[in-house]
């Protein structure tokens, strides 16, 4: 699927090395740890054991992903994404005409989704409220697609209930355009990224920089540091199976610094409103 939507190819032994480096690539932007990289090329190893190191070192770009992974990596996890910070990106995404990238980093922060379960939404999957004075809600990895989560979860079920975004679930189903199985983001997420970086740029983030998987992390932490959400709301929303887990993400004291941060950069730039 990955290879299909980045349009690479997919033949060669030295075709396969170049997709699943670049797959790495996706995996450590999107927040992956380096055990989750070193399985997924170990899976296909064992699918293909002739691409083994015993075999010939015949992924040697792979493997040196790896350790380039390890060496880059930082050695804790990205800090969350201020939400100040996010709307300034956006702004700098709707000004060079990339507003759709926006809504997609916007979805990301408030129903804590991974960059690549945004960008994979199909048009069915965005829920329209049965009754008035509900909710929109998404329908992430539908067991009718035969698809599932990281920790091989279907159908879970996030409403679009956010106070500050109630404007969130009419945006996406504005997205439709009458085909059920299409994405519900046209673009690939390779251009959504680059838009987002050209975008942190446009507003002059230099010292800074944030990758679209830290407005996940922003998402928990935004929500307890305003007390609009339990705990156990938090770690039900972000799907987090372990106390662990969900306090990796769950930062918000350290969330409130770089907000009080993002705030003064802000009203330097004469654009808080």
């Amino acid at each position: 699927e990955f290879v299909n939507e980045v349009r690479l190819p997919f033949g060669s032994v030295a075709a396969i090395d170049a997709a699943l480096v670049e797959y790495l690539d996706m995996m450590f932007l999107e927040g992956f740890t380096i055990e989750d990289a070193n399985k997924t090329v170990a899976a296909w190893v064992w699918q293909y054991p002739d691409h083994s190191k015993k075999a010939g070192h015949k992924l040697l770009r792979t493997y040196k992903a790896l350790k380039g992974w390890v060496k880059l990596g930082p050695p804790t996890t990205r800090p969350p994404m201020p939400l100040v910070f996010l709307m300034l990106i956006i702004d700098a995404l709707c000004r060079q005409g990339a507003a759709d990238t926006g809504l997609a980093v916007l979805l990301m922060l408030f129903a804590y989704l991974r960059p690549g379960e945004a960008t994979r939404l199909h048009e069915s999957d965005i829920v329209k409220p049965a009754f008035k004075g509900q909710h929109f809600a998404i329908n992430l990895h539908p067991s009718e697609k035969g698809l599932s989560s990281k920790v091989s979860v279907s159908d879970e079920s996030i409403l679009l209930d956010s106070k500050e975004a109630p404007y969130l679930g009419e945006l996406l189903d504005s997205l439709k355009q009458g085909d059920r199985e299409a994405r519900l983001f046209r673009k690939d997420y390779t251009i959504m990224k680059k838009e987002f970086e050209a975008a942190q740029t446009a507003v002059g983030f230099s010292q800074v920089r944030y990758v679209m998987y830290q407005a996940r992390r922003g998402g928990p932490s935004h929500d307890r540091r305003l007390r609009s959400r339990t705990l156990q709301e938090v770690q039900q929303r972000g799907r987090w199976v372990t106390n662990s887990s969900l306090h990796r993400y769950e930062a918000h004291a350290r969330f409130s610094k770089r907000s009080s941060r993002s705030q003064s950069c802000c009203a330097k730039r004469g654009r808080c409103s």
